[in-house]
């Protein structure tokens, strides 16, 4: 229901900016997004297809809910990924395998099958990519789908170990200004939501990493470790090892279970595995997933509660002719 909502609301707000569908058509994507960059608000619930599709999917495996609610899910999670974040559909990825292997543990997933999975994904991946970004490429002459998906990648795996060497380099050689100090950096804690909009940790301009490195301007997911060092210094990374300390603690936590809070482990899992990209730990729509995850899953206990008070206050009146085998039986299918 959150995620309907949230993407119903943010395609409201694309709608405003013009036709969805000529923006698509012209593979002008990223524009539609424009209208989605003013903070939180309802449209910060479209992420929550990031848990609720894979949580769908792993159900319907389980034969525990729909084929058509396993649908809605994924379609609702590919309209937000279409127009707004394809990393919602990495996520998504994530959170599915683990808990698809949390559930099935000692599973073996057979070579043809992995292969058959990746390249499913670099297909939705390049189809999102040519609605969003041909026009750029097509301004370097390159018009194949599938060579612009690839170049994509290289982007934005190869602008990380780009920026990573460069930084480095710099703070070996002495020529990387130091900055920050304990207490400052500590604001790297704070969720992104309490922090002032000119507070981020990636500073958008060609002064970034004090003009050690040659990166894009466009390009905002170049290094966690050079952007916490290029804003807060060598504390800014002791700090985020504090974060990774939480994130593993969450993960370890919610492992134990069998119910939706193991969405909390998949998500500190993908957390986890972007850290060498982008700091995540402290962005607002990862605090709101766990409180989503959280909340929802107090409220699922509560109402399971409920019903199964309702049912044991109707299992004396229906037994009270029964034999205490039969009441035994009563109370087991009751619960």
């Amino acid at each position: 229901m959150l995620a309907t909502a949230g993407v119903m609301y943010a395609l409201f707000l694309a709608q405003q900016q013009g036709s969805i569908l000529a923006a698509l058509a012209q593979n002008a994507g990223n524009n539609l997004s424009e209208p989605l960059k003013d903070g939180a608000g309802l449209a910060t619930l479209r992420y929550t297809t990031v848990i609720a599709a894979p949580f769908a999917l792993v159900l319907w495996l389980k034969k525990r809910t729909s084929l058509l609610l396993v649908a809605w899910n994924l379609i609702l999670l590919l309209l937000s990924s279409l127009f707004s974040s394809r990393m919602s559909l990495l996520m998504a990825v994530v959170v599915f395998v683990f808990l698809y292997a949390h559930i099935n543990p000692g599973v073996r997933i057979r070579p043809v099958r992995m292969i058959l999975f990746a390249s499913a994904i670099f297909a939705v991946l390049g189809v999102l990519n040519f609605f969003r970004n041909a026009k750029y490429y097509a301004s370097y002459d390159i018009d194949n789908p599938a060579l612009m998906n690839w170049y994509q990648i290289l982007t934005y795996l190869g602008s990380p170990f780009q920026v990573s060497g460069g930084v480095s380099s710099a703070i070996f050689a002495g020529t990387f200004p130091s900055r920050g100090s304990y207490i400052d950096s500590i604001v790297i804690m704070v969720p992104t939501f309490f922090q002032e909009k000119d507070g981020a940790i990636v500073v958008g301009s060609d002064a970034r990493y004090a003009n050690q490195v040659d990166v894009a301007g466009s390009l905002t997911t170049n290094s966690a470790f050079a952007d916490i060092y290029n804003v807060y210094g060598l504390s800014g990374l002791i700090w985020s090892l504090l974060a990774v300390f939480v994130a593993g603690i969450i993960y370890g936590h919610c492992k134990q279970y069998k119910s939706g809070m193991a969405l909390g482990a998949g998500l500190s899992l993908y957390l986890l595995a972007e850290y060498w990209r982008i700091f995540l730990f402290n962005q607002g729509i990862v605090v709101y997933l766990f409180l989503a995850i959280f909340f929802g899953s107090a409220a699922a206990v509560m109402l399971t509660n409920m019903h199964y008070r309702k049912e044991m206050l109707k299992v004396p009146s229906r037994t009270s002719q029964r034999s205490p085998h039969s009441l035994k039986r009563a109370i087991i299918s009751a619960k």
